[in-house]
């Protein structure tokens, strides 16, 4: 049974089956259970991975553990503070050009284009780069047809890509 009512059945069973997968991670369920204090810090925490880092708040069964063991343990306590670990670990391991995106070309990528391979963006939240498009459409002299897909705009979508393949 899980040692607290704080603690998610998910997170649980996730440390049960850390415990399992190596010697290292022996009774690792057991020994969070010993030490909820920290953990539920660490559960409640905007930065986890700040805890499990510093000497001074850092769970004693995580001695011996290294980046990615540690990363491994947020996963099963923490699952929506995974990937910005792991940013971190590649950015400390490999360096930061590993994880920054380089900049868009946009001129490259309309150079690459054609009436059958024309431009689609998939937008992720806060990425917009609009002005940019409809800058240098206006430079190439080219019309720029816009559509947000859902909400039944797919059919809207499809129509404004057959014409630019007959275009």
């Amino acid at each position: 049974p899980k040692p607290a009512e704080w603690v998610p059945e998910r997170c649980w069973g996730e440390l049960f089956r850390l415990s399992k997968i190596h010697e290292r991670y022996d009774n690792f369920h057991h020994k969070f259970a010993e030490d909820l204090g920290i953990w539920r810090k660490v559960y409640d925490d905007s930065a986890p991975m700040k805890i499990l880092k510093d000497l001074q708040t850092r769970p004693a069964m995580l001695d011996g553990l290294n980046a990615l063991q540690d990363v491994m343990v947020l996963r099963c306590i923490r699952p929506d503070r995974v990937v910005p670990a792991v940013m971190e670990f590649i950015t400390q391991k490999l360096g930061e050009k590993f994880v920054t995106p380089p900049p868009f070309d946009l001129a490259g990528s309309y150079a690459d284009s054609n009436s059958m391979s024309p431009l689609i963006f998939i937008l992720s939240p806060g990425a917009d780069p609009g002005s940019t498009l409809y800058k240098f459409a206006s430079e190439k002299n080219k019309e720029v047809a816009s559509i947000s897909l859902g909400q039944g705009q797919g059919p809207k979508a499809e129509k404004l890509m057959d014409r630019a393949r007959e275009d």
